[in-house]
């Protein structure tokens, strides 16, 4: 009598379904997004006003001609406001651009860029008297570091007299952020009192 030998089988373990350790691993991670924002709400980026300080100047265009018309006088005011920048995200931003709106009762608004860094040394030959009002002047694309602030000034110059920005309607400064909000202060009216 011959004997068969059965033919081996191999037991394959059950196979399990991947899709239940993934909706428990999901659960969790959507747990911890919930928890981490609301016990640690991210941060956001804000300005101060600090002071502005103020140089008035006039420039007389002399001409004999005929054409041209008689001396011509041109006001010209420069606005050194200092601001505080405060970084309060998690990663560093990157200032991009500034500028001013001023509006008076009668002209209406127009926005002036500040002058630019580059700019400066030849303006304070010109006008020695700007020196003192730029010690740490704001540059285009500095960086302000995660948790930090800055705390710097930008020149403005706006062809009016000093008695006219004295009775303004308004001036608002606009700090432009790569990849975030724009950043407003307004500039307050006189007489400014100093924060420290």
């Amino acid at each position: 009598m011959t004997r068969s030998i059965p033919e081996p089988a191999f037991l394959q373990a059950e196979r399990r379904s991947l899709l239940g350790p993934a909706l428990i691993a999901l659960g969790l991670v959507g747990v911890a997004f919930l928890v981490v924002t609301r016990f640690f709400p991210p941060g956001k980026v804000d300005v101060d006003y600090v002071r502005t300080k103020l140089l008035a100047t006039e420039t007389t265009f002399k001409s004999q001609s005929i054409v041209v018309g008689s001396d011509q006088v041109q006001d010209v005011l420069f606005v050194a406001t200092t601001v505080r920048i405060r970084n309060g995200l998690h990663g560093p931003i990157t200032l991009d651009d500034f500028s001013l709106t001023y509006s008076d009762f009668n002209k209406g608004s127009s926005s002036i860029r500040a002058v630019q860094k580059s700019d400066l040394p030849n303006l304070q030959v010109t006008f020695p008297a700007l020196k003192p009002l730029l010690v740490q002047p704001l540059s285009r694309d500095t960086i302000v570091e995660a948790g930090k602030s800055i705390q710097s000034t930008l020149l403005f110059s706006i062809p009016v007299s000093k008695d006219a920005w004295s009775y303004r309607k308004s001036a608002i400064i606009k700090v432009d952020v790569y990849h975030h909000d724009s950043l407003y202060v307004w500039i307050p009216q006189p007489p400014v009192l100093e924060r420290k």
